[in-house]
């Protein structure tokens, strides 16, 4: 089975977006002294953003074995290029689940993030399974879903279920500089 730390992926896509387009990051006190709740709606968006990720990375890998291509050298592109898009969200995502464990010891956190890691994997692995066996002709079925990443059609919208949700926490954890962040 492949891990894929998607949480942890986030500081490093942070840091590989461009410079300026990044905001004004947060210090290590005033990311300490932001407090979120915790609601079910902001669970199941994390537990989304992970699973998405996985899911992509799963169907990526499948279709590369199917259509007989080679593999990547570092990951799969669909996910990485996913994960750049929706960088914002899996930074906010990462942070809220921090402020959610608050674990003071240090192996409980790793534990608890290495459990979440391993479900989301074992979940997309599940998903891709089920989306390559569903397709009357896979290999048709792979040609469309390289087409679709590579034009962003997996990409979050604004319609979906847990944008507003991954907006929110985008807002209060990653960029509360900003001014949308000002608005309430």
């Amino acid at each position: 089975m492949i891990f894929r730390p998607v949480l942890l992926l986030a500081a490093s896509l942070t840091a590989a977006a461009p410079l300026l387009a990044q905001p004004p990051q947060l210090t290590r006190e005033e990311l300490a002294a932001t407090t979120v709740e915790v609601t079910p709606e902001r669970d199941a968006a994390a537990k989304y953003m992970n699973e998405r990720s996985a899911t992509l990375h799963h169907m990526g890998a499948s279709c590369r074995k199917l259509l007989r291509m080679p593999a990547p050298s570092w990951g799969q592109p669909e996910a990485n290029a996913w994960d750049q898009h929706h960088y914002r969200y899996s930074a906010a995502v990462s942070r809220y689940i921090g402020k959610r464990q608050a674990f003071n010891d240090g192996l409980k956190s790793y534990l608890s993030a290495r459990e979440r890691i391993e479900a989301a994997s074992a979940q997309g692995e599940k998903e891709a399974a089920a989306w390559l066996k569903a397709a009357s002709d896979r290999a048709q079925a792979c040609q469309e879903f390289f087409a679709d990443s590579t034009a962003g059609r997996l990409n979050l919208t604004p319609e979906h279920v847990h944008t507003p949700v991954l907006e929110d926490l985008a807002r209060r954890l990653f960029d509360p500089r900003t001014p949308a962040a000002a608005a309430p």
